[in-house]
C-alpha cells in the first residue's frame, strides 16, 4: 500500500519532534537523541538523521535556517505545515493502541504540542480502547483455555494492557496540576 505523502515513518517523527522546540542541525539532533534516552529503543545511526532531514524538506515539513555560526553546519526549522502534522501525529498516536510502541513514546515526548483539552480527549479515547481490548482479550482467553500457550500469551497482553490502565489514570490525574518538586 503506498504511503501518503504526509505520513510519518517512525524516525521522521522523531526527528521532526526534536525540531518543535527550536532550529538545529543533525549533530545537534544526533546528540539531542542520546541525550532524551531515544536511542534506547529508536534506531535512529547518526547517518540516517541527515537523509531524514533531506525527506522532511522535501515534504515541506522543515525549511533550512542558514548554517550555524560556529560550525557552518546546516541548521533546520519546523514550518508551519510541519508543526501542524507533528500535533496531528501526536493526537494520532496517543489515541491509538494499535499504533507502535516507538511512535507511542514519541508522542508522549512530544505531546506538549497539544493542548491540555486535546491531550486529556486524546488520552480518554485511548482508555476507552485499551478497556475494550482488554474486553477482547478477556472473551479470547475464555476460548483458549486447552492452550497453555496460547493462555500465556494472552496473560502477557493483558497484564501490558492493565498496566497502560494504571498508567493513563495516574497521568490524567496529574494534568492541568502544578508538577511537584522532586524534593518533597
Amino acid at each position: 500500500m503506498p504511503r501518503n505523502h504526509d505520513s510519518l515513518t517512525t524516525t521522521e517523527f522523531a526527528v521532526l519532534g526534536l525540531l518543535v522546540d527550536e532550529p538545529r542541525h543533525g549533530y545537534e539532533l544526533d546528540s539531542l537523541v542520546q541525550a532524551q534516552g531515544l536511542d534506547a529503543w529508536l534506531r535512529l545511526p547518526s547517518s540516517s538523521i541527515y537523509f531524514v532531514l533531506k525527506r522532511l524538506a522535501g515534504k515541506e515539513f522543515i525549511a533550512p535556517v542558514g548554517n550555524d555560526e560556529k560550525s557552518q553546519r546546516q541548521r533546520y526549522r519546523i514550518t508551519d505545515r510541519g508543526l501542524e502534522r507533528m500535533r496531528q501525529q501526536v493526537s494520532d498516536c496517543l489515541c491509538q493502541v494499535d499504533d507502535t510502541r516507538e511512535n507511542f513514546r514519541i508522542a508522549c515526548l512530544m505531546a506538549s504540542v497539544l493542548d491540555e483539552q486535546q491531550l486529556l480527549q486524546c488520552l480518554q479515547v485511548r482508555r476507552r480502547a485499551v478497556m475494550e481490548k482488554i474486553a477482547q482479550i478477556g472473551s479470547r482467553r475464555s476460548r483458549t483455555l486447552e492452550n497453555p500457550q496460547g493462555m500465556a500469551l494472552l496473560d502477557h497482553e493483558l497484564g501490558i494492557l492493565r498496566a497502560e490502565l494504571g498508567w493513563l489514570d495516574k497521568h490524567q490525574a496529574t494534568i492541568g496540576r502544578p508538577q511537584l518538586s522532586s524534593l518533597t
